[in-house]
């Protein structure tokens, strides 16, 4: 899948993390945390396929096992042994799957506003019909629709509506085909569901999540039960994405977790 594109912070020589955005983010999303990591930390910010400066090809059919591989193959150059990971939302995904498909390779796994999937019938065919629907929307060039809709979405609706701009704003730049392709083949109707396997995480796991986004504070609450060694942090005022707008205390989380480890 090509080379990832990763910016990097810090001092090499210090414990490696790195850093996963969000569907339509890039690593860039993640500088508000890591500015406050940096001193101690060395931060690997990547961005993702169809992200940021990443132009790797998609293929017909991306998944999160393919993704995780090459993904593994970047780090080889980066980092050796293993990294702490830490993942939000789509990028969340990412790093659950990459830390059951290579666990030798994961210290500590840290998980924003992250889901292990769907297990239900009904529900999954339901959210590969949504995420049918809005890959055609993307196909017909309706983007600023799509934007629209999707930040509209219930996890984000506690966002000011400068906020939401703000979002938009910074996702403008991607390329809606791409995004169409990730949005219908990486869709959580489509990837097999984790939650049977979350019992196999055998290290430290920090789930963070927002008070205000009910959907996912449900959900990381069912993970913190399912997971053997997990902790679980709720920012009682944030919605789904907790690192955007409450940097300070996703990176205090952060490096009280990681202090030790």
């Amino acid at each position: 899948m090509g080379e990832w594109p990763m910016c990097e912070r810090g001092v090499a020589s210090s414990p490696t993390v790195v850093f996963l955005h969000g569907f339509l983010g890039s690593g860039e999303s993640w500088e508000g945390v890591v500015s406050r990591l940096s001193d101690a930390f060395h931060c690997l910010l990547v961005d993702l396929p169809g992200h940021g400066r990443n132009l790797a090809p998609l293929g017909r059919w991306p998944s999160l096992g393919k993704w995780a591989a090459a993904l593994e193959a970047c780090l080889e150059e980066k980092a050796s042994g293993a990294v702490h990971l830490v993942g939000y939302s789509l990028g969340g995904r990412l790093a659950l799957r990459f830390a059951l498909d290579f666990p030798h390779r994961v210290r500590s796994l840290t998980l924003e506003s992250a889901s292990p999937g769907l297990s239900g019938v009904r529900e999954r065919a339901l959210r590969r019909r949504l995420d049918r629907e809005r890959a055609q929307m993307l196909r017909r060039d309706d983007y600023q629709a799509f934007l629209e809709a999707w930040y509209r979405q219930e996890i984000f609706g506690n966002l000011e509506e400068g906020q939401r701009q703000a979002l938009i704003q910074a996702a403008r730049g991607r390329d809606a085909r791409k995004m169409a392709v990730i949005v219908e083949s990486l869709s959580p109707g489509r990837e097999p569901s984790l939650w049977d396997s979350l019992a196999r995480l055998e290290m430290p796991v920090l789930l963070i999540g927002g008070g205000e986004d009910r959907v996912y504070a449900g959900i990381l609450r069912r993970m913190a039960a399912s997971i053997p060694n997990a902790r679980l942090y709720l920012v009682e005022k944030a919605g789904h994405n907790v690192h955007a707008f409450f940097p300070q205390e996703v990176a205090t989380a952060v490096r009280e977790f990681l202090d030790g480890r």
